[in-house]
Order: structure tokens, then sequence, then C-alpha cells
């Protein structure tokens, strides 16, 4: 019989929801969701559920409370056999709540998590308070390398940690972007249309317009590298996304004189993306902080050779220099231009674009699928079953931190 596990997210949008379908054909899988609608994500569920989804709260409330989601917890799964529970993250309120209530049960809690140790500045004080909450749970699933070494300076013994949280149906996205390649019809972006001979050739960016996301750094190092470009037709640069900094990038964009070679083509559901894919020369995500960026994980789906910042937790795992992209300095102008000079050679471009394809297709869903499987039979085998005193006193405290950060609009 498959073991019964309970994964919790706090939305299911398009990326979870393919995820658990590859777990659910390994798991009885019980999913979760705290609330219907995500309070960061303006996603559009296209993908259908295989799986049964339980939602903690049927309205979207604005603020979460302990006793609230441990009602919820309680309402939806006191009554059935639960083997372990994963949960994604190790500061929010529902994360926390739910590994405590699986604890208060004598059940196995998982930590699913893709911080790295230099995603951001860490600080001795919040690091050891994350150590002691972190070396609570029986196994973690982590995105990828740095991810499972941060877990493990957190307690987490080495052999309790496995890989995959962060991956996208590669099927999906590489059957989409063919099928947008063989059509050849360009997107039309904001009322303008790109030119025909950007076709396969124009870079992509696709991420929501916020300070993090560096596009002011992107804009720059573009300009930059218009300049250099000695032979043939410069790219044009597609932008995919929205929000607080549009104005910003708007402003930016006639700054530098570049509003004719940068289209900005606002926020596209899951379903449109592999139109943009399929009909670009090359992907960019230059984040000054950014966990992973599944971005890259379509954008190698679809054949494209990246150009990823360092500071984005993904390109250690998948980005290798020379051979599918570029890893840079999301601060260098110069060496981010020469980057985007290197791919935009047909030979190495095409070479490139297949080699993203070979990378990324040890990092599906069914490897999410795996490494939740093999988590939850580690921490079954070995539960954690004693937690320091003053647990549930911290967990509280961190929740109620947590809580006010995520209501904090973000720029």
């Amino acid at each position: 019989m498959a073991m019964r596990v309970a994964v919790l997210f706090d939305n299911l949008g398009p990326y979870h929801v393919a995820r658990l379908n590859a777990a659910a054909g390994k798991l009885d899988l019980v999913a979760l969701q705290v609330r219907p609608q995500s309070y960061e994500y303006n996603w559009t569920r296209t993908v259908t559920s295989s799986f049964a989804t339980e939602t903690l709260l049927k309205e979207n409330p604005s603020h979460l409370s302990w006793t609230q989601v441990g009602d919820a917890l309680e309402k939806r799964l006191g009554g059935r056999m639960i083997d372990a529970i994963a949960v994604s993250g190790w500061s929010s309120l529902p994360a926390l709540r739910a590994a405590l209530w699986a604890h208060e049960r004598q059940l196995p809690a998982i930590v699913m998590s893709d911080s790295n140790a230099s995603d951001v500045r860490r600080l001795g004080p919040v690091e050891l308070t994350k150590r002691r909450i972190v070396g609570c749970y029986s196994a973690g699933l982590s995105a990828g390398v740095s991810q499972r070494d941060y877990l493990v300076s957190l307690g987490l013994k080495p052999e309790a940690v496995f890989q995959g949280f962060d991956v996208v149906d590669n099927a999906y996205f590489a059957a989409g972007a063919a099928a947008a390649r063989a059509n050849g019809t360009l997107p039309y972006i904001g009322g303008r249309a790109l030119p025909r001979s950007a076709s396969g050739r124009y870079f992509l960016v696709v991420g929501r317009l916020l300070s993090r996301k560096n596009h002011a750094g992107l804009l720059t190092a573009y300009a930059a590298y218009r300049k250099r470009v000695s032979d043939g037709e410069p790219w044009p640069l597609v932008v995919v996304g929205d929000g607080p900094m549009r104005g910003d990038v708007e402003r930016q964009r006639a700054a530098l004189g570049l509003e004719e070679s940068v289209f900005l083509a606002g926020h596209k559901q899951d379903a449109d993306l592999p139109a943009y894919y399929g009909t670009a020369g090359a992907f960019m995500l230059l984040s000054i902080k950014d966990t992973w960026g599944l971005v890259v994980n379509e954008a190698m789906a679809s054949g494209l050779p990246v150009v990823v910042s360092t500071r984005c937790g993904c390109a250690s795992t998948l980005v290798r220099d020379g051979e599918n992209g570029y890893a840079v300095n999301p601060s260098d102008t110069d060496g981010i231009a020469d980057a985007l000079l290197r791919v935009t050679d047909s030979d190495r471009n095409a070479r490139m674009g297949d080699a993203s394809r070979r990378i990324i297709a040890d990092w599906d869903v069914d490897r999410f699928a795996r490494g939740l499987k093999d988590a939850a039979e580690y921490a079954v085998a070995h539960r954690v079953t004693r937690l320091p005193a003053g647990h549930q006193t911290l967990c509280r405290m961190v929740a109620d931190i947590n809580e006010w950060r995520v209501r904090r609009p973000e720029r």
C-alpha cells in the first residue's frame, strides 16, 4: 500500500499541480492549500488535477492566525490516517503550524525548501533560530545542490535531504514551444508586432516587475549589448510580466532610447508562455535575489540558451557556463553584455539550446515525485520524536513576524 502523505502549499498554482500529479502516481496524496487564491501570484490554474484538493480556509483572509490554521488542519486531517506531512518553507505561519500539528500527533514532518546560504544576507541570530526550527524536521526536499547544502548546515543530516522541489512540467513547455516554433507566428505585444526578422532571434525575460528582479540592470546591460553589435541587427528584447515597477521600467526604456527595441508584453498566464519560449532565441533572468527561478526551467525545457544571475538559486545547479548559457554577476553590465553577444552566435546558440534540453531532462516533475517519496520513507523511518523546550513559543513568534512581512507590498 502506498504511503499517505499530506502536502501543504499556500495556494496550488500550475507549478504545484504538475508536481503533485506526478507525486500522486507514487503516493497516496492528500493535497492541501491554505487559501483558494494566491496573495502573491495572479495565476489561473490550467492544469487538471489527478488528486483531490482540500482548502483549509474557504475565504481568502488577508491575515492568518495560529488558532485559525490549527483548527482548519484538525478539521481536514484529524480523521485521516496520515504517514507524514510535507510543508513548503520553514517560516510561514501555515508551515510552522502544520509541522507542529504533525509533531503533536507523532507524525514526521518534511520541509520543502529552495533557500540557500547566499540568496540574502544571513544574520547570526536568525540563522540560529532557523537551525532550531529546521532541526525538528525528520527530512527535507530541497530544490537543488546549494539548497540541499543549506538544509544540512541548518541541522538536517545529508542522507535526510533529497532533491527535486523546484521543477516544472518539462514536456508541457517543450511541446508548446515546439508547436510555436513550427507555427512561426510571433506574439503580438502591447498593440505592436515584433519585426518578422525577430523569429528565433530575440531575448526573452519572464518575471514580475519587482525591484529584486533587476529590470533596471537588465535594460542597462541590454543597451550596452546593442552598442557592441558590429555584425547584423541587435536582437530585440521582450519582457513578459507586470508589477509595481512597470512605470520605472517604461521611464528607463525611454531614457535609454529603447522604445523601438524593448517590448513590454505584460502579465501572461501559464498557457500563453510557450508561444514566447518557442519564438525566442535566448532567455535572461538577472535577479539580485531569487531563491530559484522556475522560469529558467521553463526556458531550458523549451530549448533556449540562458543567461542567469548568480544570485538566482538555480544557477549553480542548472547553468553550465559555455555549455547551455552563462551565469553572470547581475551588477556586471559589461559581463552581461558580453554574454548576450555570445549566445546570439548562431552555431553556439543551437548547441546551447540542445544542452539546455539535456540538462533540464534530469529535473522534471518525476524528480519531485521521487524526491518526495524518498523523503517520506526516510522521515517515517527516522522520525524526530522530541522537540526542544519552548519550541511552540518560538514557532509562534516566527510565524507572527512572517505574517507581518508577507502583508507588506513588494516593489
